[in-house]
């Protein structure tokens, strides 16, 4: 099956839980599948994205012996800060399994107040007994073209690699901004065509700061689990716009990405979620 075909199959399925959850599933391709939950508020999807880290996390301890997990900056951020009493309260984590990344990095110094990896620390790391040697950021560098391969290179060092000699994350948190962008991929941008590179230079972004670094589809997409988090009425069109009919190529950034053979869950509220609702 082709992406296209892919992207266009799927089966709709409907159920509401007793906290008022909306969950629909669609099929992806052969081996993944897209599932949508819309929670009544933030607070009740904190939860269950908090649950749902815990349980994975677990599942790959077990089976693997560590958690590899990728961060965005911004909402899925303070998503994580919301579910640190959940976080603290669960004994059996096995937080020095874990091994934390960014999906993408804005090329500033790690103490500017614009630092994904700062803003996690100062939000989530500061709070939960990661190893220090076990969080991973994108290295402080004066040239974004150095930054770039140098994070690659600590990718295959660290991560086990999946299939075609791409490393593979257990969790990938994604967000999506209000023009479809997602990690630093912006539409129309070269970056999503790269097709060897997993992390590459970010220059002119439409956003600031305009020089950043950022994983790749294919790094993204080899990922067990993606969960792509969104709350807010602010994102109610874009949301629309990437779960309805597929757009040009490269038009909505978040919509491009498929899993290879994961999961791709989507949590959101329901000021998020309410224009496509109301669409279905």
């Amino acid at each position: 099956m082709s992406r296209d075909e892919a992207r266009n199959s799927y089966r709709p399925f409907c159920e509401f839980d007793s906290v008022g959850k909306t969950t629909r599933e669609r099929t992806t391709g052969i081996d993944s599948r897209q599932v949508i939950h819309i929670f009544p508020d933030a607070d009740r999807l904190v939860q269950a994205l908090t649950a749902d880290i815990l349980r994975i996390s677990r599942e790959a301890v077990r089976s693997r012996g560590k958690c590899f997990i990728a961060l965005s900056g911004g909402s899925v951020l303070h998503l994580l800060h919301s579910g640190l009493w959940l976080f603290r309260q669960t004994l059996d984590i096995g937080w020095s399994s874990w091994h934390v990344f960014w999906v993408d990095e804005r090329h500033v110094p790690w103490n500017s107040p614009d630092s994904n990896y700062g803003e996690a620390k100062r939000l989530f790391l500061d709070h939960v007994p990661i190893r220090k040697d076990h969080i991973h950021p994108v290295p402080e560098s004066p040239d974004v073209d150095e930054a770039a391969p140098a994070y690659e290179e600590c990718l295959r060092k660290v991560l086990p690699l999946h299939g075609a000699d791409v490393p593979r994350f257990d969790i990938v948190l994604l967000g999506v901004g209000e023009d479809g962008h997602t990690a630093s991929l912006f539409p129309g941008h070269d970056a999503l065509f790269e097709d060897h590179r997993l992390v590459v230079p970010v220059r002119q972004a439409p956003k600031p700061p305009p020089d950043r670094v950022t994983m790749t589809l294919p790094m993204l997409c080899a990922a067990r689990s993606i969960f792509f988090c969104v709350t807010g009425i602010h994102k109610a069109d874009v949301v629309a716009r990437i779960l309805a009919n597929p757009q040009p190529i490269s038009a909505l950034p978040a919509q491009m990405v498929h899993p290879t053979d994961g999961n791709l869950l989507w949590m959101m509220d329901r000021e998020a979620a309410h224009r496509w609702e109301r669409q279905g």
